[in-house]
């Protein structure tokens, strides 16, 4: 579903880039989203996402409308001129309702972002990533994996009564491609990060990944890189790191 929502967006990156080129060539100063077929196939998960929370969501052309409190709308128009710094497009992702949570797509010219918005008061959180609520669901973990215009790193929220506290906000200074895996528990989450390779560990290969336990302890949460040689992936084919004789 998720993977839907990025693919809609780069197909209509590639659509709009596709079109300045026809503006530049030919003098034009208006830009219109083409009807292509494809685009329309995406665009229809939305629909079926939108249709089962109908009672709260809903989509007029190119304005997507949530509701806040008893009876107000939050309006997000996707814009024609797609100027930074402001998106180019929205979808609706899902709604987590029992935690009183929308979960929103924003497509910019260059990068993008999901958005979580209370269905209380409006006010919107931008998560980076798609969320991952833990099994308790009292919080969510968001990993990006970026090289350019979005943001690197790992990052946790705690959810309560009047929105999200940040818990963690992790951006890698040196290269270091976070990706998750899953909540082993509450208060630990399973990662892998793609780092470059050592002489010692995978040294015909550029890039190796090892495993990754981020853990909720006192004083917040820690990361332990597990560089044992028997859990390290070799090369973009993770292939398993032999040590040499």
């Amino acid at each position: 579903m998720v993977e839907s929502v990025k693919e809609t967006y780069r197909k209509k990156a590639l659509l709009v880039f596709s079109a300045s080129l026809l503006i530049v060539a030919y003098g034009c100063t208006a830009l219109k989203k083409s009807p292509d077929r494809a685009v329309q196939i995406e665009e229809d998960h939305e629909m079926l996402r939108i249709e089962r929370y109908k009672e709260n969501v809903r989509r007029d052309g190119d304005t997507l409308y949530l509701k806040v409190g008893s009876d107000a709308y939050l309006a997000f128009k996707d814009t024609q001129s797609c100027d930074p710094p402001l998106p180019c497009d929205y979808e609706f992702v899902d709604y987590y309702s029992d935690l009183g949570f929308y979960l929103i797509f924003a497509g910019y010219y260059e990068g993008e972002d999901y958005i979580m918005i209370s269905d209380k008061d409006g006010k919107e959180y931008s998560v980076k990533e798609l969320p991952r609520l833990s099994p308790g669901k009292e919080r969510v973990v968001s990993v990006s994996a970026c090289d350019a215009f979005c943001i690197n790193g790992v990052f946790i929220w705690r959810i309560v009564d009047d929105g999200l506290v940040s818990e963690l906000f992790y951006e890698p200074g040196e290269y270091a491609r976070y990706s998750f895996i899953k909540w082993k528990d509450d208060n630990t989450i399973e990662l892998t990060k793609k780092i470059y390779s050592t002489e010692q560990l995978c040294p015909e290969f550029d890039f190796m990944t090892v495993p990754v336990t981020l853990r909720l302890e006192e004083g917040g949460w820690k990361f332990y890189d597990d560089l044992s040689s028997s859990n390290i992936r070799c090369g973009p084919g993770q292939i398993n790191f032999t040590p040499s004789p």
